[in-house]
């Protein structure tokens, strides 16, 4: 006999897109990306991603069908945060966001 929980499975890979570099005070998108031992989707739960830096900030996002957790973040302190997503007891690697106190030019 099987047994079926409700419970997603047990999350083991953890990856997250983050920009490389936003103005303070701009919303930027970082999206969380889980999957299980075997390669699967982690669908439902959430995922929180920590922003260890000048202005710290923590934000919970829900993970869809398609197991991606997207948030909308927005720093309003210039200089470097360390983003990190956590699951349970998974964690992402930690990723560097650099936060600019002026308006970033396009080339």
């Amino acid at each position: 006999p099987f047994l079926i929980s409700a419970e997603p499975p047990p999350c083991r890979r953890l990856t997250l897109e983050v920009p490389d570099e936003v103005d303070a005070g701009d919303v930027f998108k970082v999206v969380c990306v889980a999957s299980d031992a075997r390669g699967r989707a982690v669908r439902g739960g959430t995922c929180v991603v920590r922003c260890a830096g000048p202005a710290a900030k923590e934000v919970e996002a829900t993970f869809d069908d398609a197991g991606t957790a997207k948030v909308s973040i927005k720093l309003p302190r210039a200089g470097t945060y360390a983003v990190t997503g956590v699951v349970g007891a998974a964690t992402s690697f930690e990723h560097s966001l650099v936060v600019c106190s002026g308006v970033i030019s396009k080339l």
